[in-house]
């Protein structure tokens, strides 16, 4: 329970096109929008009756839809290039699970860190991976997965910008600090590090 007060300016701007989630969209705009948002606690009567509102956020988020629009950014790197596959099935669980569908799927590659680029992986992987995505193309599952196929397939076909032993180096040290294993995740990588120390 609570009130809400808006100043002036707050007021002016917002717009709010929906009777139902106007609290959250209210507060999500006005945060886009650069306006300060502050919370005072109040003394309240307690009530220990459950909520007859919802039962829990997956009922919220079913009555909602559909005017919620569900999509996904998905940045492609070396160490998921390979499992694009895998993350539409995942999507497409989540399809099921909340009765409702992805309008988009919107892929990035990896910028900020060229160690991480797909074109760096050596060929026979490469070769794998395109592949599973060739074969991935008969049963695609949600709206868009086709541009996030492309997209993994057209990054792989590129050439390398670093050499893949840079990626071996840092993910070889990432797993000394870590204490995990690579190639539990990526036991394609077995044949190319097997002669390492």
């Amino acid at each position: 329970s609570g009130f809400r007060a808006y100043t002036s300016e707050a007021a002016a701007i917002i717009s709010l096109s929906n009777s139902f989630t106007y609290t959250l969209e209210s507060l999500v705009q006005l945060s886009q929008l650069g306006m300060r948002i502050c919370s005072i606690p109040i003394a309240t009567i307690q009530n220990n009756r459950k909520s007859r509102l919802f039962k829990n956020n997956m009922q919220y988020v079913r009555r909602h839809y559909p005017r919620f629009i569900f999509g996904s950014n998905s940045t492609i790197s070396l160490l998921n290039v390979g499992y694009v596959t895998d993350t539409i099935s995942f999507f497409h669980s989540l399809q099921k699970d909340l009765s409702t569908r992805f309008e988009f799927v919107q892929p990035s590659v990896v910028t900020d860190k060229e160690f991480l680029f797909p074109g760096n992986l050596p060929d026979d992987i490469k070769k794998l991976y395109i592949d599973r995505i060739d074969s991935y193309e008969k049963r695609i599952l949600i709206p868009f997965a086709d541009q996030l196929l492309s997209s993994a397939k057209g990054l792989l076909l590129e050439n390398p910008k670093t050499s893949f032993d840079t990626f071996i180096n840092f993910i070889t040290e990432f797993d000394k600090f870590a204490g995990t294993s690579y190639l539990d995740l990526y036991p394609e990588f077995g044949a190319l590090t097997k002669n390492r120390t």
